[in-house]
């Protein structure tokens, strides 16, 4: 409880000092200092912390101030992983929410096999002909998308 509830006062801190420079994608380090070194950092943090969110809600008493607060927390992390910018934090929200999915309907078995299958295909794909060096980072220069569409377009053109 005592690192949910500090970690919600600190994002609700952030999110008002963000919207102090109007949660412009340009703008996203400033605000979280002197919390966390950036945004990547921040959202992954807090994407951990949606999946606990979500159980403390389904696990506490319905109308409790535990509840409420669960509550609270879930709608205050979302919100701020979307707003962290962060497509790694992104992506770890919906992997986890497919995860859950999974659990629930009993498909993890057929899902781990799947993942598992598509993890060595991509492996022998890369492998073969050196493929996985078209992929290297280009440590010459670093690119800053300027816009959240850039942002998001960076991922699948590997800009």
């Amino acid at each position: 409880q005592g690192m949910f509830l500090t970690l919600l006062l600190v994002t609700c801190i952030v999110l008002i000092r963000f919207s102090a420079v109007g949660f412009r994608f340009e703008e996203v380090h400033d605000p979280l200092q002197p919390f966390f070194i950036n945004h990547v950092m921040y959202g992954s943090m807090l994407s951990c912390f949606i999946p606990l969110a979500a159980g403390a809600i389904f696990l506490s008493r319905k109308f409790s101030i535990q509840w409420m607060i669960a509550i609270i927390g879930l709608f205050v992390f979302v919100l701020a992983v979307y707003l962290s910018y962060s497509r790694a934090a992104w992506m770890g929200v919906i992997f986890a929410m497919g995860t859950w999915l999974f659990i629930r309907l009993k498909w993890m078995h057929q899902a781990m096999l799947v993942f598992f299958a598509l993890v060595l295909s991509a492996v022998l794909w890369l492998s073969q002909n050196n493929t996985y060096l078209n992929y290297k980072p280009k440590f010459e220069k670093t690119i800053m998308h300027e816009s959240l569409e850039d942002h998001i377009m960076a991922n699948i053109q590997g800009t």
